[in-house]
């Protein structure tokens, strides 16, 4: 499957057939052996969106909880781009496009 699949799910995502959580579910199992747990399906939606939000990059040292069922030790926090890198989520992320504003509205329009 890989990337290409990824493909399929954003290119669906984009046409609004999808939402984000089912996008993340199906990237999580499907795409990962073994499937990841859907603890994650929450950690991953809040990365992806402090991606968006913050389109400079400053997002790598945000921290996000980890599910409580897999936490080892004494963390209970992660890096948002350990997250990102670690379950493949980069291609779920949704820039705003350059002519559109921040409700996604044309600038022309």
């Amino acid at each position: 499957m890989g990337s290409t699949y990824i493909a399929g799910i954003v290119d669906q995502l984009g046409d609004g057939d999808l939402a984000l959580r089912q996008a993340v579910a199906i990237q999580l199992k499907a795409n990962h052996y073994p499937p990841v747990h859907s603890d994650w399906i929450d950690v991953a939606i809040k990365a992806i969106k402090t991606v968006e939000g913050d389109p400079e990059g400053d997002f790598g040292w945000s921290d996000l909880e980890i599910p409580a069922s897999h936490r080892k030790g004494s963390k209970t926090h992660t890096r948002v781009t350990e997250v990102m890198d670690g379950l493949h989520l980069w291609d779920l992320v949704r820039y705003p496009k350059e002519d559109a504003d921040q409700d996604g509205v044309a600038k022309d329009a």
